[in-house]
């Protein structure tokens, strides 16, 4: 790789040559920084969303429209399904 240079590198690595640079200079400022990670154990979720979601499966299983089950959501104090 040290004949490479950084838009060729950052290219092979699937990077934008920005990106790239940013990642050199970071590592150049901290070469003891942990830059892979492992992977965090366990499940990722939400049990606010998921709450949601359940709520709006079962809505939609008795085929109400998006609006209905928008209104319906407000009924029970839910403003929003986005985050």
């Amino acid at each position: 790789m040290d004949n490479l240079s950084s838009d060729e590198a950052a290219r092979k690595f699937g990077y934008t040559p920005g990106s790239f640079r940013v990642l050199c200079h970071q590592f150049r400022n901290n070469p003891d920084r942990q830059f892979f990670c492992p992977p965090k154990k366990g499940p990722h979720v939400h049990k606010k969303k998921d709450k949601v979601r359940d709520k709006v499966i079962a809505l939609c299983k008795k085929n109400l429209s998006i609006y209905d089950i928008k209104d319906h959501l407000k009924e029970e104090g839910v403003a929003s399904i986005h985050p």
